[in-house]
């Protein structure tokens, strides 16, 4: 299991990084996230990446790390609710109070 100050300068690093924040009861993902990136980039463990990330900040292991937690989902009409609203509902109204000029700027 990651140490606590281990969990707790991830979370602030990927905060910083990029607005991801994880949750306390999430432990479990930033190591089966991350084990695999440290061993990747050759260290023996979790820990080891951390110690790294802390006495020497790499840009682009911070960043390797940032990718492994975030969703990769690439999927964009994943939800289709909200763009059935738009349809259905929004441009609907923008077209009515916009008749006169016929037309939309987004």
């Amino acid at each position: 299991m990651i140490p606590a100050d281990d969990y707790r300068f991830l979370c602030g690093l990927l905060l910083a990084a990029n607005g991801l924040s994880i949750r306390e009861d999430k432990q479990y993902l930033i190591e089966r996230r991350l084990s695999p990136v440290a061993r990747s980039l050759g260290f023996a463990d979790l820990t080891a990446l951390v110690r790294a990330l802390r006495e020497k900040p790499d840009p682009d292991t911070a960043r390797l790390v940032c990718e492994a937690m975030t969703t990769s989902e690439s999927l964009f009409f994943r939800d289709g609710k909200p763009f059935d609203f738009l349809r259905d509902r929004i441009l609907p109204e923008l077209l009515a109070t916009r008749r006169a000029s016929r037309r939309l700027r987004f």
